[in-house]
């Protein structure tokens, strides 16, 4: 890697995850971010079995190109010099995902909870709004809604013998209100309720959790037991997130991505051989290829109709198996997309966070990330 790349590879590095947040800012600016935030959904199955265990895929991806491009004969104690560096930073990058998302210690919540909580946050349970109607801020969504709901109902239920004479016609009212919520097929239809009275069932239903599951200190005790949690500075942990994995894939392809394009270019005519092959299968220029009349019909109508299909699916299982065994550099660049995709969508979706929140989760990111790469400069030279 001559000098001149080495230095756009590292700007690349250091502002690629900057520039993708300016420019979700940008879309919102200009009015582009309407169509991307109703695309966004916090509960589908991408967000809940992809995003949220990002660090986990990115560590099996990068850990897999680490060792697939290191084990070289010839160079093994070189090789295992460069994988202990990568190790080393990765047990630093790992253990700050950790401290800042998961947990400090045995009941200690994370440092973004503890930032949080420490700026006056809490874990609320505004349930209804002043006419009576389930808050459309309580949890963002009808799925998280509805599923807060029945939780809070189970609590009152199973701790409601244990109400004082004074209370119990709170609970009664708290828990009308939440089967009147849940049951609701027209949620804009009026209420009889003032707002004194949807504040006293949302201050009844705020204390009995906090009474009978406290202390919720952290988003994820909040989450589990149906609160909501607002009032302090809350960093993003998806904009953390995403840019802790990016500077992770960036820094380690700085080690061995000179090898694994070289590898990648050696053998293009075969990748190409393969990709080709998946679009060398269709019905119509199969049945051409069949021959003259010595074919009966149904013989054509086999090799096209069933064989295409299981000839494509062959040829995909072989193009996986050579990306995923030789070249899986591939996926990596494919993951590195993914996550800065993320990254612009949460930049996008203001609602979620404000544009403070998401510097702090940003710069949280760098403050270990821009240490640790740039602590191992030497480490990261290309061979």
């Amino acid at each position: 890697m001559t000098k001149m790349s080495s230095k756009c590879f590292n700007a690349i590095h250091l502002l690629i995850c900057p520039l993708t947040v300016l420019l979700g800012y940008l879309i919102n600016a200009y009015g582009y971010g309407a169509a991307l935030q109703a695309t966004l959904n916090k509960d589908g199955l991408v967000n809940a079995m992809f995003v949220k265990k990002g660090w986990f895929w990115t560590s099996l991806v990068g850990w897999w190109c680490i060792i697939r491009y290191r084990a070289v004969p010839g160079a093994a104690g070189r090789d295992r010099r460069h994988i202990a560096r990568s190790f080393k930073r990765y047990a630093i990058l790992t253990l700050w995902w950790y401290l800042f998302t998961q947990g400090i210690w045995f009941g200690v919540g994370p440092i973004m909870d503890l930032v949080f909580v420490y700026t006056g946050g809490h874990c609320h349970y505004d349930v209804f709004d002043g006419t009576g109607h389930v808050n459309k801020h309580f949890q963002g969504s009808v799925t998280r809604t509805h599923r807060a709901l029945t939780l809070i109902q189970n609590v009152l239920t199973l701790h409601g013998q244990h109400q004082e004479h004074h209370q119990q016609q709170l609970w009664d009212r708290s828990i009308g209100s939440i089967k009147d919520a849940l049951h609701a097929t027209d949620a804009s239809a009026p209420k009889n309720a003032t707002l004194s009275a949807a504040a006293a069932i949302n201050t009844f239903i705020h204390d009995q959790m906090h009474r009978w599951q406290g202390p919720l200190t952290t988003s994820a005790q909040c989450r589990r037991f149906g609160g909501h949690w607002a009032g302090g500075h809350d960093p993003s942990g998806h904009v953390f997130l995403a840019t802790l994995m990016c500077m992770f894939l960036l820094g380690e392809l700085r080690v061995f991505g000179r090898r694994a394009l070289a590898h990648l270019y050696a053998q293009k005519w075969l990748l190409l051989r393969l990709v080709t092959r998946l679009f060398d299968t269709g019905p119509i220029w199969t049945w051409r290829r069949c021959g003259g009349g010595s074919m009966s019909c149904g013989a054509r109508l086999w090799r096209a109709l069933v064989e295409p299909p299981a000839a494509c699916a062959a040829a995909l299982l072989r193009l996986t198996q050579c990306i995923a065994c030789d070249h899986p550099v591939v996926i990596l660049v494919a993951l590195l997309v993914t996550w800065l995709w993320q990254l612009l969508l949460t930049a996008v979706a203001s609602r979620f966070h404000t544009v403070r929140e998401h510097i702090s989760g940003l710069l949280a990111a760098y403050i270990v990330t821009g240490v640790v790469y740039a602590r191992d400069a030497a480490a990261l030279r290309p061979l």
